[in-house]
């Protein structure tokens, strides 16, 4: 029995330092006073808004429809849109601006807001490129998915990816 019981424990003890190390969960050592020092995990779930901001965000994959054409790219592989995503980077600031680095490697600022209650929405102005409106915006771990629809008919649906 006894032997169980630490089995059940060492195990229950895995499985929370696994699930706090994928969460975003932050380790706080506490010492007491008598004999040892725990470590307790303090988990505050990391809102859509400090994901956002949290890194730089790489293209990923883009399906775009275009005049009636389909086209794809894939990071590291195919690309039959014609434009070279592999420079195009997004970083967003808490404060509502934010860098946009276009195919080119050149470097524009942006602005952005959530325009919506449930921040599935994200209107965005690129000077000097362009103004949009990115939604049934998904932002979850380290990718963000959107789609934009610009000129009427066109629609590219993005996966944006946090550069480590």
């Amino acid at each position: 029995m006894k032997k169980l019981l630490v089995s059940t424990a060492s195990f229950v003890a895995l499985t929370i330092l696994i699930l706090g190390s994928q969460t975003g969960c932050e380790k706080e050592t506490i010492n007491n006073t008598i004999t040892k020092t725990d470590t307790v995990f303090i988990c505050v779930p990391l809102t859509k808004d400090s994901i956002l901001v949290q890194k730089t965000w790489k293209v990923d994959h883009v399906y775009s429809l275009i005049s009636g054409t389909l086209a794809k790219y894939v990071n590291g592989g195919v690309n039959t849109t014609g434009i070279n995503f592999d420079n195009q980077k997004y970083r967003f600031n808490s404060n509502g601006t934010g860098t946009f680095t276009g195919p080119s490697a050149d470097n524009h600022p942006l602005t952005w807001q959530f325009t919506t209650a449930d921040k599935r929405t994200i209107s965005i102005a690129i000077a000097g490129v362009n103004t949009s409106t990115w939604e049934i915006v998904e932002i979850a771990d380290n990718y963000l998915q959107f789609s934009v629809s610009t000129n009427g008919g066109n629609l590219s649906t993005y996966r944006l990816k946090q550069i480590p």
